[in-house]
């Protein structure tokens, strides 16, 4: 093997190693970005329940009651 065949079988290599690091930061974004979705996807299905229940009141379909309060 000649000295620039091996010179570009390493920078080759160099490459595809910095390559596949920066698929394994990219992988771990991802999966990090994924929790924060879910975690606000249960939010908001919170606030689109409490906002449903603030217009059924405004709206006079729902009266207040003590509703699991303790008094």
């Amino acid at each position: 093997m000649g000295k620039t065949v091996r010179q570009q079988r390493n920078e080759k290599a160099d490459l595809l190693t910095k390559e596949r690091e920066k698929n394994r930061k990219l992988r771990e974004l991802v999966g990090s970005q994924l929790v924060e979705i879910t975690r606000l996807a249960s939010v908001n299905g919170a606030l689109r329940a409490e906002l449903s229940l603030q217009k059924a009141i405004a709206e006079g379909k729902v009266t207040r009651g003590p509703f699991g309060r303790k008094n």
